[in-house]
């Protein structure tokens, strides 16, 4: 599954889909309060999900970050 770089919060991180998904597996959801993506049976908030995959505490970056991040590996995001 290929690869994508991004810059968030000034770091560049690689991901895919897959390893994305493969990070949320055991973790349980936080409240959604706005934006949110389905991974297996639960929907996460954006920030929590981009937060766990790739390290960086989700207070820094915002949801339009979160967002445009998980678009670009192909997840569905939902309002």
């Amino acid at each position: 599954m290929e690869e994508k770089t991004f810059t968030i919060a000034g770091k560049k991180v690689s991901l895919n889909k897959q390893a994305v998904e493969n990070a949320m597996k055991h973790v349980a959801p936080d409240t959604v309060a706005r934006y949110s993506v389905r991974i297996g049976e639960h929907d996460y908030p954006i920030k929590q999900v981009v937060s766990v995959a790739t390290g960086i505490p989700s207070i820094a970056f915002i949801s339009t970050t979160a967002y445009r991040v998980l678009t670009q590996l192909g997840f569905d995001v939902s309002v």
